[in-house]
């Protein structure tokens, strides 16, 4: 068996994704995003642990601290965490509270729309 190589790897992650149309996983659901990653590299650098200070700061930022084990990890994680913050997006911690508010798609909302949304979950009235 051939060894896969990790950018065929990521491919096959990000079209599985592509892919489930109408399930409700969220592109940008950082938790199910950490499920799906791969928790070994082919490439020395990607294999090798995170330092201190860059998971001090995903931690702070509301990622799991159990899921940075390794560089790869830090920068798939890292580039979400940019991409949401680029497109707008509520944060990690605001997205998981909107999540236990049975919110239909937290991930999707964005922050400046956060306070109005847990206003209309909490008057019971739909999207």
């Amino acid at each position: 068996m051939q060894k896969e190589s990790t950018l065929d790897s990521l491919r096959r992650k990000l079209s599985a994704i592509a892919a489930s149309g109408g399930s409700p996983l969220d592109a940008y659901d950082l938790d199910r995003f950490l499920v799906w990653l791969p928790l070994r590299y082919y490439d020395p650098y990607l294999d090798s642990p995170p330092s201190v200070e860059s998971v001090r700061t995903l931690v702070k930022l509301g990622v799991p601290r159990w899921s940075l084990v390794n560089k790869g990890i830090f920068n798939e994680v890292f580039d979400l965490l940019r991409v949401r913050r680029q497109w707008g997006f509520a944060s990690v911690r605001q997205a998981r509270y909107l999540r236990d508010r049975k919110h239909p798609r937290p991930r999707s909302v964005l922050g400046t729309d956060v306070s109005g949304e847990l206003r209309r979950l909490k008057e019971g009235r739909r999207l």
